[in-house]
């Protein structure tokens, strides 16, 4: 393996971290590409130095693969042992894949205990039973009597870990912490309240998988809302017949999308579509067109309040409404509780 630190230098490292990363590298010694990358790519390389360099390293490293054996692999599983299923067949004292497999098919009740145990989900009010058959396995009853919202469950990691590793569109790698996530989330769930909406409302998602994304969804169910989702890259009409079906009272969207240096319309369509009141989230530092009367850009809708108690529900409850294609006919709503 030949890893220049020139090269590291050419594609973005600083000469300290490129000489740093060449001599880990060399420190491999004379083992398989395949050793190689296990060890280079869960420590060496890092989420922080950009692609191009984890780019060439991993060239550098698979320079002699044999096509043959299909492409060189960018990523490798760890251990069996130290996975979720491994960690549930040792607490569940089953020896073997099959026996767990059996378990939960047979013992289903005593299977999802240990599941939700598991995940660690937080209940305001425990179940009375996991599932309940009484009227048939068509007719299942699950988490009878419980009192839950699923965003507490979001939370449970230490406040200063990771909750979002992300990158926005020609910007630099970037973190956001459970803490971070969190408050925001909570100013999302408040600034609804203060529109006016709560429990079982529809609010509307359509826009990018960005961070504010993910907080705007898990903000609306901490609200008790129900999440509507509606892809960016849907014309007006598709937008239209899925916000009606949905009776949606509020819709987050943004001004653009951006794609290779494109700006491509999104609120246009959001509005040719008569969408309810709109909140708009800028593509670049702050919105860059002209809003309806009744809109609001992100910065007006957010609450400065970042405390919040999460609505509790039943397990039936909807949290999110999704739809079919729609390329046979109308759309359907696919509700998820």
């Amino acid at each position: 393996m030949a890893i220049s630190v020139e090269k590291l230098v050419e594609r973005g490292l600083d000469a300290a971290a490129a000489a740093e990363l060449a001599a880990s590298v060399a420190e491999l010694g004379d083992c398989s590409p395949v050793e190689a990358w296990r060890a280079i790519s869960v420590g060496a390389v890092t989420p922080a130095m950009p692609f191009a360099v984890h780019q060439y390293v991993h060239e550098a490293v698979f320079a002699d693969w044999d096509a043959a054996d299909g492409p060189a692999p960018a990523w490798l599983p760890g251990d069996v042992a130290d996975t979720n299923i491994a960690g549930l067949m040792a607490s569940a004292a089953k020896a073997s894949y099959d026996e767990l497999y059996q378990w939960s098919i047979t013992d289903r009740p005593a299977f999802w205990q240990a599941v939700i145990e598991r995940m660690d989900i937080q209940f305001k009010t425990p179940p009375s039973s996991v599932l309940d058959e009484t009227d048939g396995p068509e007719h299942p009853k699950w988490l009878d009597g419980a009192e839950l919202n699923v965003v507490d469950s979001c939370f449970t990691a230490p406040d200063d870990s990771p909750a979002i590793i992300y990158q926005r569109e020609g910007g630099p790698v970037e973190r956001m912490s459970v803490a971070q996530l969190r408050s925001l989330v909570c100013r999302v769930a408040n600034g609804l309240g203060e529109m006016g909406l709560g429990a079982g409302d529809m609010v509307a998602i359509d826009m990018p998988m960005t961070v504010e994304a993910s907080a705007i969804f898990l903000g609306a169910v901490a609200a008790g809302c129900v999440v509507v989702t509606v892809a960016d890259s849907f014309a007006p009409n598709e937008i239209k017949v899925r916000l009606d079906i949905a009776t949606a009272k509020c819709i987050f969207t943004q001004d653009y999308n951006l794609r290779v240096g494109k700006q491509l319309p999104l609120y246009e369509k959001v509005t040719a579509a008569g969408a309810p009141r709109a909140i708009v989230l800028p593509a670049g530092e702050s919105v860059a067109l002209e809003l309806r009367e009744s809109d609001l850009t992100w910065e007006q809708f957010l609450s400065d309040n970042d405390s919040f108690t999460t609505v509790g529900g039943s397990a039936d409850d909807f949290t999110t409404i999704l739809f079919s294609s729609g390329t046979t006919g109308e759309p359907k709503a696919i509700p998820w509780d």
